[in-house]
């Protein structure tokens, strides 16, 4: 079928980042923390729902494009081979396991649909260890690589949550 959540997500996505760059910017620490980034403090105070309003949102244009990206080739992939309603497990519970780790193991601010994706991942390395023989001669290496290259950036470029990655690919 066709991977209706995630033309879902992607819509909210694009109208969270829209949104915020009209109320003050997706910058602007005090406008990601208003709209619900992972903010420590808050969650501590028991706004438990910010464990999942950061799958949304996106700091900087870049960081919108690129997890938009992701999720359209990931998330459909994923949302084929697992159907529609698991798909949305999936990706909910991989971006609560995202911003849980993140949460956890960092103290700083931070938003965006990484967690979620890396466990899209993470459900495709499940397939993978179901179904070797069919993973391999499909998509197995591509998403072993892509998945590798991506551990290595968040492990050497500042900035980026990748307890929120790991989180989010033990997720799925």
């Amino acid at each position: 079928g066709k991977p209706f959540f995630t033309y879902i997500f992607v819509f909210i996505q694009v109208a969270m980042y829209l949104f915020m760059e009209w109320k003050g910017g997706s910058t602007d620490t005090s406008t990601l923390i208003k709209y619900g980034a992972k903010f420590n403090p808050l969650i501590l105070d028991g706004e438990w729902w910010r464990f999942f309003t950061p799958i949304v949102l996106h700091i900087g244009i870049l960081h919108l494009l690129m997890n938009t990206l992701a999720l359209f080739y990931l998330g459909s992939a994923v949302e084929r081979v697992y159907g529609n309603i698991r798909f949305l497990f999936i990706y909910l519970l991989a971006g609560f396991g995202g911003t849980l780790a993140s949460f956890i193991f960092s103290p700083t601010l931070s938003a965006g649909a990484s967690g979620a994706i890396f466990g899209c991942f993470g459900a495709l390395l499940y397939f993978g260890f179901i179904y070797p023989k069919l993973f391999f001669r499909t998509m197995g290496f591509n998403i072993i690589i892509v998945l590798g290259i991506n551990l290595a950036f968040g492990f050497t470029l500042p900035g980026i949550d990748n307890a929120g990655h790991i989180g989010g690919l033990i997720g799925g």
